[in-house]
């Protein structure tokens, strides 16, 4: 039976982890203990949704064990990953080598959070991952070389229709 479970999970190449609500005090942080790191590399997923209107805005860390346990002591700690503080928001990251992880969603406004969250793991490394949306500063990169560019043209053309009719 756990030769048939390996089996499947090898080539589904997906295993979801968590889709809960959680409750996070105000100034909190709850962690998601990511276990099937400890066998191999994966992209990690995860998604989360403050679910009231008036509610903080949180964000998602990625982070090793060790660093948790730095977390925890009050003392400075890295982190992989993390998302931007919101009401909704995505987290994904590859993680390349095999090891002890957690998933950590921060609530450090003053107000409590009731968050949807949903966290999976991809072990399928063919997959191309393929951005979905550019981050705001992109976006306005993007508007301002592209009305550059644009105007650059318009003002070329027009000086040579200038001078063509000089």
């Amino acid at each position: 039976m756990p030769l048939a479970f390996l089996l499947l999970l090898a080539l589904s190449g997906r295993v979801n982890i968590v889709d809960q609500l959680y409750r996070i005090p105000a100034d909190e942080w709850r962690y998601v203990e990511l276990t099937d790191l400890q066998q191999r590399p994966a992209l990690v997923c995860a998604a989360f949704e403050v679910e009231s209107r008036r509610a903080a805005e949180v964000r998602l860390g990625l982070m090793r064990r060790e660093d948790l346990e730095k977390l925890r002591g009050g003392l400075p700690h890295g982190m992989l990953a993390a998302s931007p503080e919101g009401r909704a928001g995505t987290l994904v990251y590859y993680v390349p080598q095999a090891g002890d992880y957690v998933l950590v969603v921060d609530n450090s406004a003053l107000r409590p959070a009731t968050v949807q969250l949903r966290i999976w793991l991809d072990f399928n490394p063919r997959r191309p991952m393929t951005p979905t949306q550019l981050s705001p500063e992109r976006r306005l990169a993007v508007l301002i070389l592209s009305l550059g560019a644009f105007c650059g043209i318009a003002a070329y053309a027009g000086w040579r229709i200038w001078k063509g009719v000089q």
